[in-house]
């Protein structure tokens, strides 16, 4: 199969929105236990960073919350669009989808209100006390 090389992560392809990141240490449910904090672009270091809030087990008053960031690596062919009555209390990850487009990995991430569409060359997880072995080339 042509496209990206998954290391240390369930392969997926298919136009299926995933809302978890299976690697070797655990499953993030990004979408019903995780907040989109931020989202950052990189111009000259062709990159994008998806940062989101994280609760183990859903949020509860003993739950200690922790960071987990998604990396997007030598993207191309960037898009980002909003719908017309944008809210941005609306956006709230709904998923990751992730094809083949030749011999490039494309992804379209649906945060409600705002999508982000780009190929990338590598994808990597990193939570805040450092980086989780979890990349695809």
């Amino acid at each position: 199969m042509v496209g990206a090389v998954f290391l240390d992560v369930e392969r997926w392809v298919d136009s299926f929105p995933r809302i978890e990141v299976c690697t070797a240490y655990g499953i993030f449910d990004l979408r019903n236990y995780a907040e989109i904090e931020a989202i950052n672009i990189a111009p000259q270091m062709a990159s994008m960073t998806l940062v989101f809030l994280c609760y183990p087990d859903g949020r509860t008053a003993d739950t200690e919350e922790f960071t987990v960031m998604l990396k997007f690596s030598g993207i191309r062919d960037l898009r980002i669009s909003q719908a017309e009555d944008f809210d941005v209390r609306a956006c709230a990850f709904k998923g990751i989808v992730h094809d083949i487009e030749g011999i490039r990995s494309r992804f379209v991430i649906d945060l409600g209100d705002m999508d982000c569409e780009f190929h990338a060359e590598s994808f990597q997880v990193y939570k805040a006390d450092g980086v989780i072995p979890v990349t695809f080339q």
